[in-house]
């Protein structure tokens, strides 16, 4: 199906040291039942065996790395997956979650519906390490106010993982900051709720691992 009806999803994976996780993590991108994706994945200096994975996917992915194969951090490699992507939306996913089948489908849809909204997010699982249900990410009430402030006070929902974004909106507020090794998302989710408006499904889409190595 061309572009013109089934507009292109970049789909970006940071990888660093994620061999248990980031076989689990392809897949469900790769097994999306909507088709028109480029599938990004950076492998941030892995020492591990996930590059090996990774290869083995061959042209299924497009591979990338830092120059000399450094680790620069998530915003780092988030940022290298955006540069390359030509994808008229963007969705990121940790290397160590996933995704259920239909995720990228029903937000492109929502979001061709609703032209004023620049993200949509949804429902997910928080996981063990084995994939065991423990939690859900929302409560039925939960509802989008539409409240940067609201982003500012509690990061309530993960650009990484379980939002759709348009890349017109990553144009306008620009890359992830680079100085910073943990609570990037954060600063992303501000920034990118004072320039659009954001929507909610309620539909669990998205599989949260919490394990031993989780930040």
């Amino acid at each position: 199906m061309s572009d013109s009806v089934e507009p292109k999803v970049s789909v970006i994976i940071p990888a660093y040291n994620r061999e248990s996780y980031i076989g689990q993590t392809v897949d469900s991108v790769l097994g999306q039942t909507y088709q028109n994706i480029e599938l990004i994945v950076v492998d941030d200096g892995s020492s591990d065996g996930t590059r090996q994975i990774l290869e083995q996917y061959g042209n299924k992915l497009l591979l990338l790395e830092h120059e000399q194969r450094a680790n620069k951090g998530q915003s780092a490699a988030i940022n290298l997956g955006l540069k390359n992507a030509v994808g008229h939306y963007i969705a990121i996913l940790d290397s160590d979650d996933y995704w259920h089948p239909d995720k990228i489908k029903m937000q492109v849809d929502f979001l061709e519906q609703n032209p004023d909204v620049g993200l949509v997010y949804g429902n997910g699982e928080g996981v063990n390490a084995d994939g065991e249900y423990l939690y859900d990410i929302y409560s039925d009430s939960h509802y989008e106010e539409n409240k940067p402030a609201n982003v500012l006070m509690d990061c309530y929902f993960l650009v990484p993982n379980n939002a759709l974004v348009r890349k017109s909106v990553f144009d306008k507020v620009g890359g992830f900051d680079e100085s910073l090794r943990s609570a990037q998302d954060h600063d992303m989710a501000i920034r990118i709720a004072e320039v659009t408006k954001l929507a909610y499904i309620n539909y669990k889409w998205f599989y949260y691992r919490r394990h031993g190595q989780s930040i």
